[in-house]
């Protein structure tokens, strides 16, 4: 992880011309963009052997540097010059051939990829931000109608305690060590011990409102009395519980005003969810997916 991380920060101070990545741009021999515009219209500072460097490759390398800290004048104009140092020392080994070395090719692909995710995963938010969540909404209608529907169950609270694990396998073990006998809260501290006197347990949810619980917990959970345990419960992004319930109660100074806003919210992200789903699988029944080569 170390190594990843100082891999990204070593390819983000570099100008961006030094970078392999998949912009479309035209490449010499060596694998280097040509010296066409930046496609993002940064101000260019030097040019070196036709190649640029930018305000944005400077500004790159004093956050990578400085930890986004400002720094004065004469120490930019001194980080420049070490980029146009960097930026000579690259285009020579180059010539040399010295991009050749299998070191070089690893560490360029792994920083590549790291780029590339970062692009990937950013884009996809703005995607789901402008083209999902902007564009929908819920109506006062849909939200009176919600309370007049489920009013008890929206001014219900569960104290839940919980038995949460991250995959299969282990949440299989859990229920397995549930069926054996051990006690819920022994299981679901994983062998915690010395608990601070006082303190809640972190596998102790407290109480929650209905509204508010993840929505593989929902129905389940709303189902249990007192004492309870629900199965296996699973989530997405191999998410897994085991709930139990400890006691419930109803918030009788809970009124439509009051919960209004909890409800919108509620409503809407449950529009959030269902048409997310559904644009990744019109997208998907769009696309031409190849499996090349299976993960490891």
């Amino acid at each position: 992880m170390m190594r990843t991380q100082w891999l990204l920060a070593f390819a983000l101070a570099l100008p961006m011309g030094a970078l392999f990545l998949r912009s479309g741009g035209q490449h010499d021999h060596h694998g280097r963009h040509g010296a066409a515009p930046s496609a993002s219209g940064a101000q260019v500072l030097v040019t070196v052997n036709g190649h640029d460097i930018t305000a944005a490759d400077l500004d790159a390398r004093v956050k990578a540097e400085t930890h986004g800290m400002a720094v004065a004048g004469d120490r930019r104009a001194a980080m420049l010059d070490g980029l146009i140092t960097q930026e000579l020392m690259f285009q020579r080994a180059h010539e040399l051939g010295i991009d050749a070395d299998p070191r070089f090719s690893e560490e360029a692909a792994e920083a590549d990829a790291q780029i590339a995710a970062f692009k990937r995963r950013r884009l996809a938010d703005l995607f789901i931000e402008r083209e999902i969540v902007s564009k929908t909404e819920t109506t006062d209608a849909e939200v009176r109608k919600f309370f007049d529907e489920n009013g008890p169950r929206a001014r219900t609270e569960l104290h839940l305690i919980q038995i949460f694990r991250r995959s299969r396998a282990a949440i299989d073990a859990a229920q397995a060590a549930l069926s054996s006998g051990k006690r819920f809260e022994e299981v679901a501290g994983g062998g915690m011990e010395g608990m601070p006197p006082g303190r809640r347990a972190p596998w102790d949810i407290g109480y929650t409102k209905w509204l508010q619980l993840p929505e593989p917990l929902r129905e389940p959970a709303f189902a249990l009395k007192p004492g309870e345990v629900t199965g296996i419960l699973a989530g997405p992004n191999d998410r897994f519980w085991i709930v139990k319930l400890v006691e419930r109660r109803e918030d009788a100074a809970a009124t439509f005003d009051t919960l209004k806003q909890p409800i919108a919210d509620f409503l809407r992200q449950g529009k959030i969810e269902a048409r997310r789903a559904q644009v990744e699988k019109e997208l998907r029944e769009r696309a031409k997916i190849t499996q090349v080569t299976p993960p490891k």
